[in-house]
């Protein structure tokens, strides 16, 4: 085959295979596999490379011939595990192998379609490789190289690439999701694209209550199960599905529409003893803020529930539970003021790549200012207007003299606190934890010694047992060598002396090698266990183990309350009433 058919079919492998295996599109790609699939041709003078490599081309032709070393399969593997080794040493461009190979062998299998064939398995054996063979006709369905056959075989390879590059450039499966315009193709569509996009959905629909047909571009929120999506339309959120029982919305078409690019950040946020106001903090102006998860709040709280729309915040006496809510939901059922006695949140914020993020948080910097959050704990104010309440939080245990509580409290009632004064300690069940940890490695260290006195006194015994056996058996040794000599004792009874002795030299070796192994393996075991505990000490000494909660304002404590909870716990707070002039408590 000719220079150009050989291209256009390694091309058109390329983009069919290699592409949505996952090998880039890149003109570098495209160029290396033009260039690979011209390469067995070298041997040919006549050829595209043959002429500009003309010095090493006849001499190729000349000792080896044409489709002879270049078209072997021997060549190809060997070239092949060149690449390879290069390639996991990063020495080259990654995915060359796979491109090298598949244009490679493109070149020899068209090759073996032309009359002439190829000698696949040179130099093991000469014979032409053709395909395909037919017994009656030797040279029926093949064709000579720069026939007419060939040209009409490089147009046709030429004209497929075109389709196959639109298919390469947005994904074969991709092109299915589009063409089948279902929820389940849409969601797995939003999956792909949502970890760099702002996706939205060309969506045509009907509403599953009133029958209403909603057609337009709406952005896609999230997913709320393996065959239902959650979209966006003004500050509300329904769901897009194919159940009419369970959404909001039926489909009759859904295609995800690439927006600009983005990037998402997630964090956890801990709203123990926090207002919902304090979530505004992390609210990106310049993005899209959703929160999940599940709270507790200090009350009853009822929300009403919607049918017509997706509910981002439910209610369940006391729990609330998020999905895909906005601060805006926040606002709408007026819950700023609610306090939160446990539970964390999922925040998930999505903003286009030109927008700032705060190294510090990974999250987007607001485009105006927002509510700082609260260093101490979330105030409360009551119906008095006078009077402050400071939640410390729940814990099995306070103490009012600093001791080994969760909670030590550092005021008692009637005390003044300036602005800044520490109300409470709070030590965390970590810490405790800790604590009773090197407690307990404390007394295994110490039981471990006393074991290794006692076993190293033994095994001590022990060596000096097997050093005196050696003694004698040396001294026993050494008579019956004199005694042999002068020809008092035989040669049987030297050998008996001299295997007793290294009998007991040998007992002698092995006791002391136990001595050591025993020891090395106590030290070990007692430097393991001091390492923990320095590593617990330390965790005790940093300022995550102990939190120091502060009084807001100036103010008199009126009231410690402790409400009694599950599990033995309760829920303490600090009333404070604001301090006049003139106002003094004791100090």
């Amino acid at each position: 085959m000719t220079s150009p058919t050989h291209i256009a079919f390694a091309e058109s492998l390329y983009l069919l295979i290699l592409t949505p295996s996952g090998v880039p599109l890149s003109w570098r790609s495209a160029a290396f596999t033009a260039l690979v699939a011209i390469l067995p041709d070298i041997d040919l003078p006549t050829s595209w490379l043959g002429r500009v490599f003309f010095f090493i081309s006849r001499s190729l032709e000349r000792v080896f011939g044409h489709r002879t070393l270049t078209h072997s399969l021997l060549l190809t593997l060997v070239i092949t595990a060149i690449i390879y080794a290069a390639e996991k040493a990063t020495f080259v461009y990654p995915h060359t192998t796979s491109l090298f190979l598949m244009a490679y062998v493109s070149h020899i299998l068209l090759d073996s379609c032309t009359v002439q064939g190829v000698k696949m398995f040179y130099p093991v054996s000469s014979r032409d490789c053709v395909f395909p063979y037919d017994p009656r006709s030797p040279y029926g369905y093949r064709m000579k190289s720069g026939s007419r056959a060939d040209t009409v075989l490089f147009f046709i390879f030429a004209l497929l690439c075109v389709p196959l590059y639109f298919f390469a450039s947005s994904g074969f499966e991709r092109l299915i999701r589009v063409t089948q315009k279902t929820p389940q193709a849409a969601l797995r569509d939003y999956y792909s694209l949502s970890t760099s996009h702002i996706v939205f959905a060309d969506i045509d629909a009907v509403n599953t209550l009133t029958h209403e047909r909603v057609a337009g571009r709406f952005e896609l929120v999230g997913i709320r199960d393996p065959n239902t999506l959650l979209f966006s339309s003004g500050a509300n959120v329904y769901t897009l599905g194919d159940n009419p029982a369970t959404d909001n919305y039926m489909s009759n078409s859904v295609v995800c529409v690439p927006g600009p690019a983005a990037r998402t950040s997630v964090v956890s946020v801990d709203l123990a003893g926090q207002l919902l106001a304090s979530l505004r903090s992390f609210t990106s102006q310049s993005g899209v803020t959703r929160f999940f998860g599940s709270l507790e709040a200090d009350r009853r709280v009822e929300l009403p529930q919607s049918f017509d729309r997706f509910n981002t915040i439910s209610s369940y006496g006391s729990a609330l539970k998020f999905d895909h809510a906005a601060f805006d939901d926040i606002q709408k059922f007026s819950l700023e003021n609610v306090l939160i006695l446990r539970g964390r949140l999922t925040v998930k914020t999505i903003t286009e790549e030109s927008a700032v993020v705060s190294p510090s948080t990974g999250l987007p910097v607001p485009a105006s200012p927002t509510l700082p959050v609260p260093l101490s704990p979330t105030l409360l104010v009551s119906q008095s207007p006078r009077l402050l309440i400071v939640p410390l939080g729940e814990f099995s245990s306070a103490d009012t003299m600093g001791g080994p509580a969760e909670l030590s409290l550092s005021v008692r009632r009637g005390d003044t606190v300036g602005a800044g004064g520490v109300l409470a300690r709070i030590t965390t069940p970590e810490v405790l934890a800790a604590m009773g940890k090197i407690s307990a490695l404390e007394n295994r260290k110490s039981a471990l010694r006393s074991r290794r006195e006692v076993a190293m006194a033994r095994l001590m015994s022990a060596v000096r047992a097997a050093e005196r056996r050696a003694a004698k058996a040396e001294e026993d040794c050494a008579l019956a060598l004199d005694l042999r000599g002068r020809g008092l004792a035989s040669k049987a009874e030297l050998d008996i002396a001299e295997n007793d002795k290294s009998s007991a030299r040998s007992n002698l070796d092995k006791a002391d090698k136990i001595l050591e192994s025993t020891e090395e393996k106590y030290k070990q075991d007692l430097r393991n266990i001091q390492i923990t505990i320095e590593r617990l000490r330390t965790g005790l000494t940093t300022s995550e183990n102990k939190r120091v909660i502060t009084s807001p304002v100036d103010g008199i404590v009126v009231e410690l309350r402790s409400t009694p909870k599950a599990q033995g716990k309760g829920s303490y707070s600090i009333v404070l009433s604001l301090l006049d002039a003139g106002v003094h408590g004791n100090k």
